[in-house]
């Protein structure tokens, strides 16, 4: 192994490139969801992240989703919770806010509904099909904590 600069760039440009190669590949498996390379998703995440572009999901829809996708797997709120939790923490990079609907005082329910931010769900089924930026546009305040007026429907905000 060399230890000059130029041979640690080149391998790490073709370590890239290897990833690039595989998570292609991967698209033209029909069972294997679009999702931007940038955000790095797995399988789980991907369906997941399709399921969130649809609108708000609830925990057993989600879960029904990610069993079909992945055989031989069966998923619990709890694994939707924690799948969700993931999603939120890789996009909230790319400015997408995530809320998951389970609050912190008490074990994840099937009833559970996690979401996109409303504003930003256009720009995201856009992102996912690949036809956009997978960065969210600007948000010009502050991240929202869940629970919140905003991501309450909208005939629901009084």
């Amino acid at each position: 192994m060399c230890d000059c600069p130029l041979y640690r760039a080149q391998a790490d440009m073709l370590a890239d490139l290897r990833e690039r190669v595989a998570h292609l590949e991967a698209l033209t498996d029909p069972a294997v969801p679009f999702a931007p390379w940038e955000w790095a998703l797995d399988r789980p995440q991907a369906i997941l992240a399709h399921c969130l572009a649809r609108g708000p999901v609830e925990a057993a829809r989600a879960a029904m989703s990610l069993d079909l996708g992945i055989h031989g797997r069966t998923h619990d709120a709890r694994a939707v919770a924690a799948l969700v939790a993931g999603l939120a923490h890789r996009l909230i990079e790319w400015g997408w806010l995530v809320r998951s609907g389970t609050p912190e005082d008490r074990p994840a329910r099937l009833s559970d509904i996690h979401a996109l931010h409303p504003d930003q769900l256009t720009a995201f089924r856009t992102a996912l099909r690949g036809e956009g930026d997978p960065g969210a546009p600007p948000v010009s305040h502050r991240p929202i904590p869940p629970g919140s007026r905003a991501y309450r429907p909208k005939e629901a905000v009084s």
